[in-house]
């Protein structure tokens, strides 16, 4: 199997869901969207920015590479959606097994219909 090399940015730190207790307050109190083996945990703060997080278990891949391959994949994605959405959320995309993307166009194909709730 061939894997496009991806050209990777990171996200701008303003865009980074980063401490636990963040982390925390999505999980424990936001809602929750599923799609083709992505959840997305979303909660609605006072920040004038929306922030994000790729989380990508072992369950997914026991191989690293794999696992932050994804995450990249992902972040590349989120990247690009960023600036579009409504400012003022913090999301974190829990990648689920089975979850299957091995380029770029995928990602965003199986991204697409999470980014369209986000904006509502």
């Amino acid at each position: 199997m061939e894997i496009d090399p991806v050209v990777f940015c990171m996200l701008p730190k303003r865009h980074r869901l980063k401490k636990t207790r963040d982390f925390e307050e999505v999980f424990r109190g936001g809602r929750s969207i599923r799609s083709n083996g992505i959840a997305l945990k979303i909660k609605a703060t006072q920040n004038k920015t929306s922030r994000f997080a790729v989380v990508v278990s072992k369950k997914v891949s026991l191989k690293a590479v794999v696992r932050n391959r994804i995450r990249r994949l992902l972040s590349e994605v989120i990247q690009e959606e960023a600036e579009k959405i409504v400012p003022g959320l913090d999301a974190v995309f829990v990648v689920l097994p089975g979850f299957k993307a091995e380029n770029l166009a995928e990602a965003k194909r199986i991204l697409a219909p999470l980014f369209s709730n986000l904006n509502k």
